[in-house]
């Protein structure tokens, strides 16, 4: 069985939170679905002012990233092998649907290495998933019906496994869902909601998907 403190650390209540961002990040561009509309991205300081107006107490300066600025609780860290493919019908069953998706690409910037220095880091193609809360239990309600087909093709991969990290943003109503670092492997973990308005971690073992699909 999964450790215990992997499945208390990255159990979060949905409480609140009125709108999911399920982000997945590609270096190769090929990878991404075509037919998505692509998007301009704020910059970081845009970014990093809205997130310092959301959480003033921790918006003066950056934790996790090198010169940003982190306000979120980082509830899903690094976790290796995990799938998606599921998502969707579990964020449906809390009362989540997609209303939105899009394309931006995010350039290259420095990141911490294990010498203690900076590196500059790939640019990613970033496919971006909006989930409102309300917005109906079937996936893609609030989509047309090419979105919708681009949508069910980003998620049904079922032999595709990511690194995930998963922010809680305290202060606002959003959370975020960043898949990263794809492999065509089995995935050994996956994300599930329960009957309690939370979302969590779950071994991926068709018995266990079974159980909190039904």
């Amino acid at each position: 069985m999964m450790k215990e403190s992997i499945i208390e650390k990255s159990t979060v209540s949905l409480d609140g939170i009125k709108r999911i961002l399920v982000k997945f990040f590609f270096t190769n561009a090929d990878l991404v679905p075509p037919g998505i509309r692509q998007q301009k991205r704020l910059s970081d300081a845009e970014m990093d002012e809205i997130h310092a107006k959301q959480n003033p107490e921790k918006g003066q300066k950056g934790r996790v990233r090198f010169g940003r600025v982190d306000t979120g609780e980082h509830f899903i860290d690094n976790l290796q092998s995990v799938g998606a493919s599921i998502l969707p019908v579990q964020l449906a069953k809390a009362g989540y649907g997609a209303v939105d998706i899009h394309t931006f690409i995010k350039e290259g910037r420095p990141k911490k290495n294990k010498q203690g220095g900076y590196s500059q880091s790939q640019k990613k193609h970033v496919v971006s998933v909006t989930f409102q809360k309300g917005s109906g239990s079937e996936m893609g309600l609030g989509l047309s019906e090419d979105q919708n087909k681009v949508l069910v093709s980003l998620f049904n991969g079922g032999e595709t496994s990511w690194v995930c990290h998963g922010y809680k943003n305290r202060g606002a109503e959003n959370m975020t869902l960043n898949f990263m670092n794809i492999k065509r492997e089995n995935p050994r973990l996956t994300l599930a909601t329960t009957d309690r308005g939370k979302i969590m971690v779950i071994e991926n073992d068709p018995s266990i998907v079974e159980e909190f699909c039904q």
